[in-house]
């Protein structure tokens, strides 16, 4: 994206179980000069995104907003104010329960590890003591859901709302589960659990040392990418959005600021060269074009950076017969404080040098491209990471025929690559 146009591309890979089909529509057109993407699932809740986007293209007609942002907006409220046409009751029920069904599973396994351990630690183990453990784990799940930041979009009794609704379902669930294990206590930490799921962020929170909370990945989720100008716009911007689910005619989604921009803003903040790369799901090929090396290896070189100063320094310690055995322990001490300083130097060095000789060089060349130089990096950009994927043992989860959209003010949006489905000569009717 630069002052003059923004490019779109999707690449037509879906993945149905262990299946994956290669015919998928990931773009649109939103209006004459806005476009839509979609990455991750491509249903909400099981219903088609295309069917989503196109109801609400139809529903949207000739009316126009003055800026991108409005188009957003426009678009979640068409999805909560039409819940019931698109999203039956059933259907969100569902999600709600399969949701719930995979923290549990998780808390489960974490209890029976928890458990094994104390068997393994105590020769005499009663059941009040295994209770005490699980309430334990129960406990810091209870603990961590409660430490994420509450979802800006759900209304402030929202959690009061899903209990009242479907309390006996979230309670047969544990039962069957956890049968009669839970303790009163227990059962009730497990109900704010399963409630605090939809009510609270979890996935742009900190580390809290859960593993299913820090690497949480909820079912079919889908992002979906706005991009364009409103109508009073001079220059593009891009809206991104994570949406989860639906409860109580409710979505459950965020706008992802470190994915949304504008060129104004760029502009106003003086930045100097007005361009932006934005990757969407599978970033790591776009990353490394861009920044000149992969991240994965950005990692390991500064941890082993840390590991062989830390090794080294260490040695020198533990070998100076000069110092006294008190003077080596301080020492070494102050050694272990410093990790987390050299970690630090080290990352921000490697940043800055990434930033400085591949990053803005780029920018700088991307500020100035024509609109078809826009459209063929674009296209690149996802076919190299497909063509990553089809040479390494990883699933091909980008593949298939690039679709490819430009979008500016004067022309609106232009498609430079589409694949169809039919022959579009025996279908002259269908000007989609």
């Amino acid at each position: 994206m630069n002052r003059e146009a923004v490019a779109l591309a999707a690449d037509s890979a879906e993945t149905v179980g262990r299946k994956i089909f290669r015919s998928a529509e990931k773009l649109f057109a939103l209006s004459r000069a806005a476009g839509i993407m979609i990455y991750g699932a491509t249903t909400l809740a099981g219903v088609p995104w295309e069917t989503v986007i196109k109801r609400y293209r139809n529903e949207l007609g000739d009316t126009r907003y003055e800026t991108l942002k409005e188009y957003g907006d426009s678009f979640i409220k068409f999805i909560e104010e039409n819940e019931n046409r698109l999203i039956p009751e059933s259907t969100q029920k569902k999600y709600m329960l399969d949701s719930i069904h995979d923290c549990f599973d998780s808390l489960v396994e974490d209890i029976d590890t928890a458990v094994k351990v104390l068997f393994y630690r105590k020769k005499n183990v009663t059941e009040s003591n295994i209770v005490r453990v699980a309430e334990g784990v129960v406990g810091r799940y209870c603990q961590a859901v409660n430490s994420f930041e509450m979802y800006p979009s759900i209304p402030q009794d929202y959690a009061q709302q899903i209990s009242r609704v479907y309390k006996a379902d979230i309670d047969n669930l544990i039962e069957e589960i956890f049968e009669q294990f839970p303790t009163a206590s227990i059962k009730e930490e497990l109900e704010e659990i399963a409630i605090g799921l939809f009510t609270h962020n979890i996935r742009e929170s900190d580390s809290c040392g859960i593993d299913y909370f820090d690497e949480y990945e909820p079912r079919n989720s889908s992002g979906i990418v706005i991009a364009g100008f409103g109508e009073t716009d001079a220059f593009p911007s891009v809206a991104a959005y994570d949406i989860e689910g639906m409860l109580l005619n409710q979505l459950k989604y965020m706008r992802l600021d470190d994915k949304s921009s504008s060129i104004a803003e760029l502009i106003d903040e003086d930045a100097p060269y007005p361009a932006r790369i934005i990757p969407f799901a599978q970033e790591d090929m776009v990353d490394q074009v861009v920044y000149g090396v992969d991240s994965t290896f950005d990692f390991f070189l500064i941890r082993e950076s840390v590991d062989i100063f830390s090794s080294t320094y260490s040695k020198m310690i533990g070998n100076d017969r000069k110092l006294r055995n008190d003077d080596k322990e301080r020492l070494l001490k102050k050694l272990i404080s410093k990790r987390r300083q050299v970690s630090e130097g080290i990352t921000n060095k490697a940043l800055e040098f990434e930033f400085r000789t591949h990053y803005l060089p780029t920018l700088r060349v991307l500020s100035v491209l024509p609109k078809d130089e826009l459209a063929v990096m674009a296209e690149t950009l996802v076919n190299l990471t497909s063509f990553k994927r089809r040479i390494t043992m990883a699933s091909e989860t980008v593949a298939g025929p690039v679709d490819v959209a430009i979008i500016s003010r004067g022309d609106g949006f232009i498609w430079t690559k589409r694949k169809r489905y039919f022959p579009p000569e025996l279908n002259p009717n269908c000007n989609d």
